[in-house]
């Protein structure tokens, strides 16, 4: 038995070389003899992968094949204590995208789970893999001719089969915020965040929005209780700007907007209109990267405050099905949930990858019985014709949530061309359903009674007014009993009294579809010199939303309104066509310049489709100001149903490349033709200095833009919205109107125009010994801002009134327009440090976050001249939010405790700035426990916020007339309490 040392090792040029290889007769093949297992003490913290099997190699004495570039950077898990070497390798190696054996003739080996041949034995031959090289290395030395193939480690880890004679080469990695092929993670010129699969399993929260939000203190989420479309697709908030300043993409590529325009929502999203992330299931993801920083520039409209990434997985070894089920502590809000994904071999050279989940959840119900009912009690009425409570503030019931998402990938080159074909996509629908204001049958104007002098509404059913019913009269007046009864006795005439004796809440819902399909080519032409490389393809994007509404009334019909409406459907269509390119080129620096150009091509589409005639129609009562439409929901008419469409064509360049071997720069530029919105130039400086070992600088500088949405040009519509006054909910009429209309120019409204922002972030990164610290400073001016605002009609406007198209019974207007500036700065720290202190390996992470924004008005007349408009959009997120992470893990148990604090912020009740008040602070901790009951078979107990904390009740919840909305309605850190789960994950 004879030993073979042989190292691969890093030089400060970033090459491979070996040495010192000392060698027998070996070649001949002798048999190895089993030896008893060895035992190795470890004390290693996290760090990049070369450099821990490194180590581990030293410790061992085993040599190492590491056929990866430095451009491949990997974090592995620390390792303390005493283990076999295999056992160590597992154990570090745990949840990376690389593995690696330990063989009988004591080397290293080491492959990716990123290839696509990781589990296909005839391409991917570990062992064939190493006795070729090492032949290689003796043939080097000897001059011996073995006459077996040779093969070259590269960046791009080309291995050439010797079965097969097929090139493979393993998955390019690239990262958002670069387009260089290879960059790390680690050496990122803006601030990343990557939440791999093991953050996404071990999630206290069912949804990805919330997942997020939970561990990125800059990202907001708010469970809108009843915001009409907010509450069916949830907005969410990067770095205290809109949900429409995130751009969204799925495997690099942009996601399409949903159906839905935030109307009626918490002061900072009012009149965005964002992305659905809900079609998204955790389960199809490999990883989350979320960029932090302005890249408008690199990516298009809408990238100001940030760019999240999802990577959908495309390992053909991953095999898993999950199952989860809980509730909240009040014995509400059960869900349960199942979901799975298959991995497979696709053709001889491809992956495919399919997930689904479905899942079903109940409604939460966290307020109080209004007071103001027991005078309806106290007067006659059942107590079983009231709802209790009146109105249930909480999360909504969703149903039929079904997610499917596919991802192929098949390799098609058979030369040293590397080329691709890809195509994945998504298919989901869901239902949700909610509560809307209660309509109290003594007060509610418009539909009990007549909103201009007090009295009740009796409906006269027949053809000529001769149905003798009596006069109306004050609710609760001398003789108010026997005109009701009198009524109710009548054939010919009607009160809504009848239907709903004790008041009535209108049910909410939405039937919410989406799909969407990308299709690509991708691949490199090598020339000898260098490659380039071209990603070509394709995307199609669409989401539906069907609206209705039930228990409600269209009070101009009278007696002969249906209760169930189908208010119609908003739909948004998008197709981008993109071609992508790379080349580098040498021109002496440290690395070569990674040249990056491509053209975009966006095609945008808003359709409204009309609902049913009972939701929208004038019926024959509406002299007395009968309320038109379905209440709470009038659907979209004839008149404002349609589509609109836009096309946009973009061209960019991007420079990037490392000019020594501590300072790196990239430099982008991207013109975009926007159609009759205009044009936009955008740029943007990064750069990154590594001072010394421990210590890097890195900073951006970048203009950007986002343009108006063909929703936000074109959406009109009628809505309807609540205050309180006097202790009465009173409800005020809404019509959106177009920018250009008579009536909101007078208020300077005009021709939208694209937001324009210019941003500066700099950062520092430091490792000091196994602590890891950045810390970023960003600063971003957006001009121009644009949003939805409200205007009550007042008695000068009534010139303006019918050019603008407004109806009779419309108490405000709703318009958008580019109405103020905003400065938006803050901080992010994110400390982690690997320790050993209850399991075999510890980790404790903290991520802090303060976030400033001052607005600047622009127009005297804006809405944001008031003191609590302009409040609830500067503060109606925390400021300061931090998430503090502990997890540890030991033989079979793993354990996670999350702590998040959610600073002060002002919220406005029933989002009606009015009734704003500032809300304390609040602690939300998170555990989790986790058994490994077999290799393949997990399952964890948890509990999201474990202590049942709720943030501070709201000052006027329990006063009669509030509705019995106790809790701040747009707290982020949700008002429903405490909520426990069990999850159970077999890998098969």
């Amino acid at each position: 038995m004879y030993k073979i040392f042989s190292r691969l090792i890093k030089s400060k040029k970033h090459k491979y070389s070996s040495f010192n290889i000392v060698f027998s007769l070996l070649l001949s093949g002798h048999t190895f003899v089993c030896q008893a297992t060895e035992y190795y003490e470890f004390k290693l913290p996290a760090m990049n992968a070369a450099e821990a099997l490194d180590k581990l190699a030293d410790i061992s004495g085993y040599s190492l094949l590491y056929p990866f570039g430095d451009a491949i950077i990997v974090q592995t898990n620390p390792l303390f204590g005493t283990y076999s070497l295999p056992d160590a390798l597992a154990k570090i190696l745990l949840n990376t995208p690389i593995n690696a054996i330990a063989t009988e003739k004591h080397v290293i080996a080491v492959s990716s789970t990123l290839t696509n041949y990781d589990s296909y034995s005839e391409h991917f031959n570990t062992k064939l893999l190493l006795k070729i090289e090492l032949n290689r290395q003796f043939n080097d030395i000897l001059n011996i001719d073995v006459n077996v193939p040779s093969i070259t480690f590269q960046n791009t880890a080309e291995l050439k089969s010797k079965n097969e004679h097929k090139e493979i080469e393993a998955e390019r990695i690239q990262i958002i915020g670069s387009r260089r092929i290879n960059r790390s993670p680690r050496d990122a010129l803006a601030p990343l965040d990557i939440i791999n699969k093991q953050d996404l399993k071990t999630r206290s929260n069912s949804d990805i929005i919330s997942t997020l939000s939970s561990v990125i203190p800059s990202y907001n989420s708010t469970q809108e209780a009843i915001s009409d479309a907010g509450t069916l697709v949830r907005p969410a908030n990067l770095r205290g700007l809109p949900t429409d300043s995130i751009l969204i993409l799925v495997n690099g590529k942009r996601r399409h907007r949903s159906g839905v325009i935030y109307e009626y929502i918490s002061g900072l999203n009012v009149g965005a209109h964002g992305v659905d992330l809900e079609p998204i299931p955790s389960i199809a993801l490999k990883s989350v990267e979320v960029l932090r920083d302005g890249a408008a520039a690199q990516y298009g409209s809408d990238a100001i405050a940030g760019v999240i990434n999802f990577s959908l997985e495309n390992s053909a070894d991953v095999n898993r099905i999950e199952m989860r089920t809980g509730q909240y502590y009040q014995g509400d809000g059960t869900k349960f949930e199942l979901s799975g994904i298959v991995g497979t071999n696709f053709s001889e050279s491809g992956t495919a990858n399919f997930s689904f989940e479905l899942s079903e959840s109940d409604a939460t119900s966290r307020g109080i019985q209004d007071p103001a009912v027991q005078s309806l009690i106290d007067s006659g009425i059942n107590i079983n014709d009231i709802q209790d409570p009146v109105v249930i503030w909480g999360a909504p019931k969703i149903t039929n949530n079904v997610k499917l998402v596919g991802n192929i990938e098949v390799d098609i080159a058979s030369n040293s061309n590397y080329k691709q074909l890809y195509l994945f996509g998504n298919w989901a629908q869901r239902t949700v359903d909610g509560s809307f204001f209660y309509r109290h049958p003594n007060t509610r104007a418009g539909i009990f009674t007549n909103p201009n002098d007090g009295t009740r509404l009796f409906f006269d059913m027949t053809n000529n007014n001769s149905g003798n019913c009596p006069a109306p009269t004050i609710p609760g007046s001398t003789g108010d009993a026997e005109a009701l009864k009198s009524v109710f006795s009548n054939v010919n005439c009607f009160a809504f009294n009848e239907r709903f004796p004790g008041g009535f809440t209108p049910r909410f819902s939405g039937k919410i579809n989406d799909s969407s399909i990308v299709g690509g080519f991708r691949g490199s032409i090598d020339n000898n010199r260098a490659a380039l490389t071209y990603d070509i393809s394709m995307v199609v994007g669409r989401n539906y939303i069907d609206y209705g509404l039930r228990n409600s009334v269209n009070a101009s019909l009278g007696e002969n309104s249906p209760s169930i409406f189908e208010l119609g459907s908003q739909i948004q269509t998008e197709r981008i066509f993109n071609t992508d390119f790379t080349y580098p080129v040498d021109v002496g620096f440290e690395s070569e310049l990674n040249i990056a150009f491509g053209f975009q091509h966006h095609f945008e589409q808003f359709e409204v489709v009309a609902g049913d005639s009972a939701s929208y129609e004038i019926g024959p009562f509406s002299s007395n100001g009968e309320a038109i439409g379905s209440n709470g929901f009038p659907g979209f008419s004839p008149d404002t149903a349609g589509k609109n469409e836009r096309k946009s064509n973009a061209v960019y360049l991007d420079l990037e490349t490392d000019i020594t071997d501590n300072f790196s720069i990239s430099l982008a530029m991207r013109y975009e033709d926007i159609g009759a919105i205009g044009n936009s130039f955008d740029g943007k400086l990064s750069a990154r200095l590594q001072v010394t070992d421990e210590i890097a600088l890195r900073s951006t500088l970048s203009s950007g833009f986002r343009a108006p949405t063909v929703a936000q040009s074109t959406l009109q519509r009628i809505s309807t919205s609540n205050s309180i006054v006097n202790d009465r909910v009173v409800q005020q009429r809404s019509q959106l109107v177009s920018a250009l209309s008579p009536i909101a120019t007078a208020r300077y409204g005009g021709e939208l125009e694209p937001e324009t922002a210019s941003s500066f972030s700099f950062g520092v990164l430091s490792e000091i010994g196994p602590i890891n610290i950045t810390l970023d400073y960003f600063y971003i001016e957006v001009d121009d801002r644009l949003s939805l605002f409200s205007s009550e009609i007042v008695a000068s406007d009534a010139p303006l009134l019918a050019a603008s198209e407004i109806n009779s019974n419309v108490t405000n207007i709703q318009y958008y327009t580019n109405d103020f500036n905003s400065t938006t700065q803050g901080v992010d720290l994110v400390v982690s440090l690997p320790l050993s202190f209850i399991g075999e390996y510890d980790s404790i992470s903290l991520a802090f976050n303060f976030t400033d924004t001052q607005l600047a008005v622009t127009n005297p007349k804006s809405p944001i001249t008031d003191i609590n408009v302009l409040r609830e959009r500067e503060e109606g997120i925390p400021k300061t939010r931090s998430v503090l992470t502990y997890s540890f893990s030991q033989e079979d148990i793993s354990a996670m405790v999350r702590i998040n604090y959610y600073g002060s912020f002002y919220n406005a009740q029933f989002n009606d700035v009015s009734l704003i008040e500032k809300v304390s602070p609040l602690i939300i901790t998170d555990v989790e426990f986790s058994y490994d009951i077999t290799d393949n078979l997990v399952v964890a107990l948890g509990a999201k916020n474990v202590f049942d904390a709720y943030p501070k009740e709201y000052s006027e919840g329990r006063t009669s007339g509030f509705l019995g909305a106790i809790y701040p309605l747009n707290s982020p850190a949700s008002f429903n309490g405490g909520h426990y789960y069990l999850r159970m994950g077999w890998d098969f």
